[in-house]
């Protein structure tokens, strides 16, 4: 069950995507909670990107995807491995750029959080957006989480409503935000 509704979600995120890129410069979707990120994703690491590389996925469609080569720091769920590689729409080749509105961007060396789906054998992160949580570290050398919904038109699933971006995942102190996450592993295992 979880795993049909992670595809819906899936497809229903891309299709999304599709629609609205047609229609406006931002990417609109349905809110999901912590513990569903966690529930729903099939790898959940913290890791520091190590790679990119912009790759087409259909040259003739110009649709561009970039992968990012993920070195894990630490894995709270899924199969283990020491890299991986994550794939998202979007990137630049030559003089050509795909740009897809909410997607995160990643530099070499950014440090994140990553809820990831398995999708036609690459990782993807949750929900385009939602599911990529980047570790910021403050003047007194504390490590925060953020999660970048720029460009991002969050929904209430179940009333349609527009809500705030920003009240959905705060800046949150990393260790509380692991503490959940584990909090919820242990609850479905």
């Amino acid at each position: 069950m979880k795993q049909y509704r992670t595809r819906i979600l899936w497809l229903l995120s891309v299709l999304g995507l599709i629609v609205f890129i047609s229609y406006s410069y931002s990417l609109t979707l349905a809110k999901a909670s912590l513990k569903e990120l966690t529930e729903e994703s099939t790898l959940i690491i913290v890791g520091k990107v190590a790679a990119t590389e912009c790759v087409w996925l259909d040259k003739s469609a110009k649709v561009i995807c970039t992968d990012l080569k993920i070195a894990i720091d630490d894995q709270l769920k899924g199969e283990k491995n020491t890299t991986i590689a994550v794939r998202q729409l979007g990137g630049k080749i030559d003089d050509f750029g795909l740009n897809i509105p909410g997607t995160p961007q990643f530099n070499i060396g950014d440090k994140a959080v990553f809820f990831l789906v398995k999708h036609q054998g690459f990782y993807w992160i949750h929900s385009i957006a939602l599911g990529s949580f980047k570790i910021v570290t403050d003047e007194l050398g504390q490590q925060f989480v953020v999660n970048d919904l720029q460009d991002v038109n969050l929904i209430d699933p179940a009333t349609n409503a527009n809500i705030d971006p920003q009240t959905v995942f705060n800046r949150t102190p990393m260790t509380a935000f692991l503490k959940e996450v584990k909090s919820y592993i242990t609850e479905i295992e």
